[in-house]
């Protein structure tokens, strides 16, 4: 088992590291193989940490840390015994940023030191592998290896608008880099001569993301003088993307006025609609495509909330915004706290005492993880089946294991030969899943290391985006319930129609394989 002195923490710097901080941290993991080095870097602005662990003959393995303590997120994770290649690594994360609250160093201003830097995070680390697809946030930024530099522009929307703040850099005709981050997230805007080159923010790029900047009313901003970039996403004129940016800032106030939220129920507000009278109706409101307007109206059935129409059917911000700005000027829809769905016989409301169900379900929960059990997964997982077969709706499934390995257990090694999870920190995953799947997602235990999830009315890149999250969680709740050893996560995906027709493949393709025995 590995040692009391598993985790060692260097001492807090204030730049990025350096070539001589990564060549310490190989040393000091190579001297004390099993352990996990962890280095803290930066200001307050936000929380990042580099860890270093080495088993023997193997690569070190690196991984980077944004956040702290369970909300913390793995950035990106690589082994590798060169320093080089992890510079590489930590340059492309972070081109360009400045520090906020330090007197840049000597050694800051060179090369091996670019950027932003962060305090320390509290957590044990961990390390994380999916077989059949990687769900860990690489993030791609433009921008090469370059000094150190602090901000030339910086503010508060609240004194300065996105409109103005992006007009002031274009009258003065600056090339750099602008990032405006609000409290949920951060957007990225690289600018040639005051021409908006390229934009980026959590879900979109390019003229989608610039539109949606300019609605943003809250954040701070900063602007870096850097080289011009090659990429260019943003093809639009600007001033047209200002003029919508306007257009797609006041249909969004105006469903807020409408108290929307992603937890608003969306209720037609007609029975029945034929396509002609639906077309007549929409073609009266403001110009968005006609296609992407029936797909949303069809998918309102007075019971999904806004969340689970945009699960099902996934649209940018940019993109969903027109059509229910439409379809509720136009009073096809409104949108509810709760649905009106009370059953009734003769005017006369049915009383159901629905808690005889809880009875029904322990039968199937094993009472010490409180998973539903291998033969209630698959009995759920049959009936999902049979809806496709007879209906040809598509569902996905995920299998997934999340065990504890000892320091002198290869990464991705066999579920069966680690220690699995425990019953405590089963409980504490089950509880985090519930808080992000649906009510007819369903989670229970497959065969005896494993663990399942189905998940109806969901296509192929639905569900990676989930196991994506779902990799989050595991390492959270590792971190949590201070687990003595490495975290090994296995996940795999696997959907119906797109990889299969049949339950057995289904299951074969899903469960994943571990690239080491």
């Amino acid at each position: 088992m590995i040692g009391r002195n598993r985790l060692i923490r260097l001492p807090k710097i204030s730049s990025l590291p350096s070539r001589q901080n990564l060549r310490e941290m190989i040393m000091k993991a190579q001297e004390l193989p099993g352990s996990i080095i962890e280095l803290s870097f930066g200001d307050t602005s936000e929380n990042y940490s580099l860890t270093s662990a080495k088993e023997q003959r193997k690569d070190c393995v690196w991984t980077l840390y944004r956040g702290e303590g369970a909300t913390s997120m793995v950035e990106w994770s690589h082994a590798s015994n060169d320093p080089e290649q992890v510079l590489g690594f930590i340059t492309a994360q972070f081109p360009g940023w400045s520090m906020k609250s330090k007197v840049l160093t000597e050694e800051m201003t060179t090369p091996q030191a670019i950027t932003d830097s962060y305090p320390s995070s509290n957590y044990q680390s961990q390390t994380y592998q999916s077989q059949t697809q990687s769900y860990q946030s690489q993030t791609s930024t433009p921008g090469a290896m370059r000094p150190a530099q602090r901000s030339t522009l910086e503010g508060d929307l609240e004194n300065m608008q996105v409109p103005n703040l992006l007009q002031s850099v274009g009258m003065n005709k600056l090339t750099g880099r602008l990032e405006i981050k609000s409290k949920s997230d951060l957007a990225t805007v690289w600018f040639h001569d005051g021409v908006p080159m390229h934009c980026v923010m959590r879900n979109s790029e390019g003229d989608n993301a610039l539109i949606e900047l300019v609605s943003w009313e809250e954040g701070q901003f900063h602007f870096f003088p850097e080289p011009k970039i090659d990429k260019k996403t943003v093809n639009k004129r600007f001033e047209f993307l200002l003029m919508e940016g306007a257009t797609f800032q006041d249909q969004h106030n105006a469903l807020l006025r409408h108290n929307l939220t992603m937890d608003s129920f969306l209720v037609r507000k007609h029975a029945a609609l034929t396509e002609k009278e639906f077309e007549d109706i929409v073609n009266k409101g403001a110009p968005v495509d006609m296609s992407l307007q029936k797909k949303i109206y069809v998918a309102v059935d007075n019971k999904s909330s806004l969340f689970e129409i945009l699960r099902s059917t996934p649209l940018s911000k940019v993109e969903w915004v027109p059509i229910l700005f439409n379809l509720v000027t136009c009073g096809l829809i409104e949108f509810q706290k709760e649905t009106q769905s009370q059953v009734t016989t003769q005017g006369k409301r049915i009383i159901v005492d629905w808690s005889q169900t809880a009875g029904v379900e322990k039968l199937m929960v094993r009472q010490d993880t409180g998973l539903y059990t291998f033969p209630a997964f698959l009995y759920f997982l049959e009936r999902e089946y049979c809806r496709f077969d007879r209906f040809g709706r598509p569902f996905s499934v995920i299998i997934f294991n999340a065990g504890v390995s000892s320091s002198n257990v290869a990464q991705g090694a066999r579920a069966e030969s680690l220690e699995p999870l425990p019953t405590k920190a089963i409980k504490a995953m089950g509880a985090s899943i519930g808080k992000i799947k649906r009510q007819v997602d369903l989670l229970g235990h497959f065969q005896i290391v494993y663990f399942g999830l189905v998940l109806p009315e969901t296509d192929k890149k639905q569900a990676q985006n989930f196991a994506y999250r779902l990799s989050e969680i595991l390492t959270e709740v590792s971190r949590t319930e201070n687990l003595d050893g490495y975290l090994n996560i296995n996940i795999g995906v696997a959907s119906v129609p797109e990889d299969c027709r049949d339950l057995n493949d289904l299951l074969t393709i899903a469960k994943p394989k571990p690239t080491a025995s």
